[in-house]
């Protein structure tokens, strides 16, 4: 076989492997493409679960993402959301963790892990997650908002109002933003907080124990006291957590 054989040979052998690495590549990058087509509509599945409170069967959807894509710290932070639902705070906790160690530089499981922090009277903690959140997330105003919230119940209320305030300003019709701001004027400006709550409750807020509670404040220290007995009243009536407080405020009344 002459040279020129033997080169002819080896270029064939070549060209036979590179467009066998052409095709594996090809295949794989089909094999990615269709893998990632099912995690982001099991995906969107869980997030149409989360909606419908359907908690148990998001868990089930998510624990398939998150098998197929180890990486995804959006799948793990919506995980913590389904196993908040189910009342579940530790692999609440933990799925908003993992989601941290993925991408540390995403503010919503840091915002997610205050508030279910919050929500179990840990508030020293979830001030520090909010922190983080304020980090990477100012431009949301609900992290403000949270943010205040903890900074409020830790006694920190002047810091708490500018924080409400940028809630507000961000979003001026959020009703939610709205009786933010009358939470933190409660002993800085009485008459205005009143106003605050009442526009909040004009505007389609819904209303809850936290809500009642503090416009009852703010009424008693206006001298509308028949008022602020109607609303102590009713956050006893719709109490939460915080129901102890709302019965003492109530018997101060």
């Amino acid at each position: 076989m002459t040279c020129q054989s033997h080169l002819r040979r080896a270029n064939a052998v070549v060209a036979m492997a590179a467009a066998f690495a052409t095709a594996c590549a090809s295949s794989a990058q089909q094999q990615s493409a269709a893998q990632n087509a099912e995690v982001n509509a099991t995906k969107r599945r869980a997030s149409l679960q989360l909606r419908a409170g359907e908690y148990a069967d998001a868990v089930r959807s998510l624990d398939a993402v998150v098998r197929q894509a180890p990486k995804d710290d959006q799948a793990y932070t919506m995980l913590g959301d389904a196993y908040r639902g189910l009342g579940d705070f530790a692999n609440s906790v933990k799925s908003y963790e993992q989601a941290m160690r993925i991408n540390y530089g995403a503010y919503q499981p840091h915002l997610k892990l205050g508030i279910l922090l919050m929500e179990n009277g840990k508030t020293g903690r979830a001030l520090t997650e909010f922190e983080e959140a304020m980090k990477f997330g100012a431009s949301d105003p609900l992290v403000h908002y949270n943010y205040a919230l903890a900074l409020h119940e830790l006694g920190r209320g002047k810091e708490a109002l500018e924080h409400w305030r940028v809630a507000r300003e961000a979003e001026p019709d959020n009703p939610v933003y709205v009786a933010g701001v009358g939470i933190g004027l409660v002993g800085v400006d009485d008459q205005e907080a009143v106003k605050q709550f009442a526009r909040a409750g004009e505007m389609g807020l819904r209303k809850n124990g936290l809500y009642y509670n503090n416009y009852a404040l703010a009424l008693e220290r206006v001298g509308k006291n028949a008022e602020a007995e109607t609303n102590f009243l009713s956050a006893v009536t719709l109490g939460d957590a915080k129901q102890n407080e709302y019965r003492r405020n109530l018997a101060r009344h």
